[in-house]
């Protein structure tokens, strides 16, 4: 049987992260919760060395990542300014597993590509490349998913991995064996055509398996990385909301005069603007929390909530909240039926 040509997935304080729910796999695929990235977050990418051809192969591939998430791969010029940097020396294959990039030093590579050379195959770019870049997004590989159900011949795969590799039964068992637990993971279905999947030869397993190489995106991944990284459309829906009214990500109040915008942003900070700047005039400092909605409760406390909890609230409950307004004066207020303030932002423009 041909060298599997495959990569090692690289973490930083693997045991900690395994457990207590550390892993979220939906559907397609699986993600270190806290390996991900900022929604909308722009990630600089430095090549170190390797030839201009392969570069550009390497980026073209790359982006395709960024047509589902909201992720921006900027390519620089500087390592000081970069968290991903790309080595082709060696003969291996692997990536740092999401912000994991940022525990190395600027000097040392996050990622290599030890075998894409200017001839290689669009095939082995596009399958090489989606992969690692999927471990970049905090992405793990897929036949780990607890749904994976992989009857491994495990004498067997051992053997193999240590007679091509050189891998020790440890490396082994967590790149291809380890499967995370029901108490480790959220889960649901098994997906043989994603792209964080390895090849698996029918001779890997017991009975008649195999899953052969997949070089593109699922519709799964795709669908999967994009509920991790999620695009906001943004979208105004007027002046004020009303009890039991809520603002979901995207959404923006704004002034009649439109001159004032209160945006809850993919990134889940509620923040003032003077509309078409980026002067933030005052916010939630939610930023970094998986947010739902901001809602104006019955009882009149408005309330962002997200990862299942309240993130941030303006403790106005016990009241009757009539509507929260973003004024032409750039102060944001919430009354009460009578016209008295129960809430305000205190951000008056003059």
């Amino acid at each position: 049987m041909d060298n599997l040509k495959i990569c090692t997935q690289v973490f930083e304080s693997l045991p900690n992260d395994l457990h207590n729910n550390g892993v979220d796999i939906v559907r397609e695929a699986a993600v270190i919760k806290s390996r991900r990235w900022l929604n909308g977050s722009t990630i600089s990418v430095y090549f170190m060395d390797g030839d201009p051809l392969v570069h550009e192969k390497v980026r073209k591939y790359a982006l395709e990542w960024t047509e589902y998430a909201n992720i921006i791969f900027d390519f620089v010029s500087d390592p000081t300014n970069s968290e991903i940097r790309i080595s082709f020396e060696g003969t291996s294959s692997n990536s740092k597993v999401g912000t994991d990039c940022l525990s190395v030093a600027k000097d040392k590579p996050t990622m290599h590509f030890g075998w894409l050379e200017p001839d290689s195959s669009d095939d082995e770019f596009s399958r090489v490349v989606l992969h690692e870049f999927g471990h970049a997004l905090g992405l793990i590989h897929e036949h780990q998913s607890p749904e994976g159900n992989v009857p491994w011949d495990e004498p067997a795969v051992y053997r193999y991995y240590l007679e091509n590799d050189g891998w020790d039964r440890d490396t082994t068992f967590m790149n291809v064996l380890k499967r995370y637990s029901h108490s480790e993971t959220n889960y649901t279905e098994f997906d043989k055509n994603s792209i964080m999947i390895y090849k698996i030869p029918d001779s890997h397993t017991r009975g008649d398996y195999k899953v052969d190489w997949n070089s593109k995106l699922s519709q799964k991944d795709k669908e999967f990385i994009g509920k991790i990284y999620p695009k906001v459309i943004f979208n105004v829906i007027g002046d004020r909301i009303h009890p039991t009214e809520k603002l979901r990500p995207g959404d923006i109040l704004q002034s009649e005069n439109t001159k004032f915008s209160l945006v809850l942003q993919g990134d889940g900070n509620l923040v003032l603007y003077p509309t078409g700047s980026i002067n933030a005039l005052w916010s939630s400092r939610t930023y970094g929390k998986n947010v739902d909605w901001a809602v104006l409760q019955e009882d009149g406390n408005f309330v962002i909530y997200g990862e299942h909890s309240a993130l941030w609230a303006t403790n106005t409950f016990g009241n009757t909240a009539a509507w929260l307004v973003v004024q032409d004066d750039g102060n944001v207020v919430i009354y009460a039926p009578n016209g008295g303030v129960l809430w305000a932002t205190n951000t008056m423009q003059h």
